[in-house]
């Protein structure tokens, strides 16, 4: 029997009904679909961060020390180690915040966790392996760490420059590792314009800093020189004796170069051992003198370039930016600095984050050496030093 619908057999609620469940059910496979696919592209994404991120360390500066982080690779890298005491410091071409560490005798970069990787140094005194990996050389006091732009780390170490290629390598550039001095207690100048970088007598810490086209520039006695393409030193500026003063200062650097900054237009900024002054050396070598500044602390001010190759001059608890007509103070640095004494040595990376190292307490400002980055108006404390290593500044 066929039957046949009628008009009591079909009921519109129960039709609506059923397309509302229908809809509902695809609703849910949706979310479904867009939930399993959020997850494989989460998947996705983590593995390549993770073969991009080279070896898997997370960069320590920038907008990862403010809550953003991010993976990025540095240089081949050895132990994880203790540091004691903080020295110069550079920030690499990515992000990564580097530290030499002159009780150790070997050149650290920062993790995020607050750990040190080995760079450079074995951590015994002496001067070998060029050529070899840099974390198998021996190193005496690293100081004045730069880098180039194609991230090779440059830095001096007792009357030599070295530099730590981005593959790993240790070589020598400049300096026989023998320092000049004349009779008496001034160092002299006596690398001949045009002599072999490796056979020059540097005193036993010039300063380097790299200029905007590539070139690596050494301040060295009363020197300027810079270093050429094929392996030689010319002198840009040899400063002479002069007797004439400024506000009771000499008005020439005679008594030493001591920091070395280049700006964005190829100029060059020193500071030297005269009454902590700052010298502007033009492209042609014509030197005018900027000023200084004894009410901060009284250091030799240490000279270094921005990210966009602004000078900037830090002396104690101050830091001031530095023209050819002066020093400007920058309010906001100073303001957030002003609580740290003693800022011996500085960098700038990204982000306009600043990194501040500070002298040990042996001077009675601060019990301890700290490491701080300084953000948007945010201090972070990056390092402290040790309680045994400030015992022994502090003796």
């Amino acid at each position: 029997m066929i039957i046949t619908p009628t008009e009591h057999d079909t009921n519109p609620g129960d039709v609506e009904s059923v397309e509302l469940l229908i809809k509902e059910a695809r609703r849910k496979a949706r979310r479904r679909r867009f939930v399993i696919g959020s997850i494989i592209f989460t998947a996705l994404i983590a593995v390549l961060l993770a073969i991009v991120g080279g070896h898997g360390l997370i960069s320590s500066t920038g907008p990862t020390n403010h809550g953003t982080q991010s993976r990025t690779t540095i240089l081949p890298t050895g132990p994880t180690v203790a540091l004691n005491v903080a020295g110069s410091l550079a920030v690499g071409p990515t992000g990564v915040l580097y530290v030499a560490a002159p009780d150790e005798r070997r050149i650290l970069a920062r993790l995020l966790d607050g750990k040190f990787k080995v760079v450079a140094g074995t951590g015994i005194a002496g001067y070998s392996g060029n050529g070899g990996r840099a974390i198998d050389a021996k190193l005496t006091e690293p100081t004045d760490l730069t880098f180039n732009a194609t991230g090779n780390l440059y830095f001096v170490d007792s009357g030599r420059v070295r530099v730590v290629r981005n593959d790993g390598v240790i070589e020598t550039v400049a300096g026989d590792g023998s320092p000049s001095w004349a009779v008496g207690s001034h160092p002299v100048a006596t690398v001949a314009n045009g002599a072999p970088a490796l056979s020059a007598s540097f005193r036993s810490n010039p300063s380097i800093a790299f200029g905007p086209s590539g070139i690596l520039y050494i301040a060295s006695d009363k020197q300027l020189l810079r270093l050429t393409i094929s392996g030689r030193l010319d002198t840009i500026r040899t400063h002479r004796v002069s007797f004439g003063k400024v506000k009771g200062l000499p008005t020439s650097l005679d008594e030493g170069l001591d920091t070395l900054a280049v700006a964005k237009d190829g100029s060059l900024y020193v500071s030297g051992f005269n009454g902590w002054a700052i010298w502007h050396v033009a492209p042609n070598g014509a030197a005018t003198y900027v000023g200084y500044d004894r009410g901060s602390g009284g250091t030799i001010p240490d000279l270094v370039s921005d990210p966009d190759g602004a000078v900037y001059a830090a002396n104690g608890g101050a830091i001031a930016r530095v023209t050819p007509t002066g020093l400007a103070p920058v309010d906001k640095l100073v303001k957030v600095h002003g609580k740290y004494f003693w800022a011996t040595n500085f960098a700038f990376g990204p982000h306009g984050t600043l990194y501040v190292d500070e002298l040990p307490g042996n001077l009675g400002f601060e019990l301890r050496q700290e490491l701080v980055s300084l953000r948007g108006g945010r201090t972070r404390v990056l390092w402290t030093e040790p309680k045994s290593a400030a015992a022994r500044h502090s003796q």
